[in-house]
């Protein structure tokens, strides 16, 4: 038979779940809005490598000849491969806070110290949530590996064209 948790243990507990929630709300806002500026710088680097490439190809191809330019239109293509890398990092990113919610929500609160214990739905959901980070961190160096990759074929290609 448990024994009944005397009033000052029950406190104990109570602030120990309260501490539990507000860190998890914390850790939570924290993750999404580094995530919003990390998608939204990718996305703003890649994006604007394309519109900057566009621009230029409006204004150049016309004086010259096209099939001078395919190198440039391959770098184009990796950016644009920048762009979804990022933007795939926004939706694991997203997967990745849910996962973490959902985790916090099946960690079991109890009455005896620690006054609170994993169970097997929070330790199954809290690894499929770093399983997801990492992919988002994955997903976030690839659109900067395709950014600078997109750059030194830009180089290649016009250097090639001059």
């Amino acid at each position: 038979m448990i024994e009944e948790p005397d009033e000052f243990q029950k406190e104990m507990a109570l602030r120990n779940h309260d501490r539990l929630d507000a860190l998890g709300s914390k850790i939570t806002t924290a993750v999404i809005e580094s995530g919003i500026v990390t998608v939204r710088t990718l996305v703003l680097v890649n994006g604007g490598a394309v519109i900057a490439m566009l621009a230029f190809l409006a204004n150049v191809v016309p004086k010259g000849d096209p099939n001078d330019f395919d190198g440039v239109l391959g770098s184009l293509s990796l950016f644009a491969f920048g762009v979804f890398a990022a933007t795939m990092t926004a939706a694991f990113t997203y997967l990745t806070n849910l996962f973490n919610e959902i985790f916090l929500a099946k960690i079991q609160r109890t009455w005896v110290y620690p006054f609170q214990e994993k169970t097997k739905g929070s330790k199954r959901w809290g690894a499929v949530a770093t399983v997801f980070q990492f992919v988002a961190i994955a997903s976030g160096i690839a659109s900067m590996v395709f950014f600078l990759w997109g750059v030194w074929s830009l180089k290649a290609a016009m250097l090639g064209v001059m």
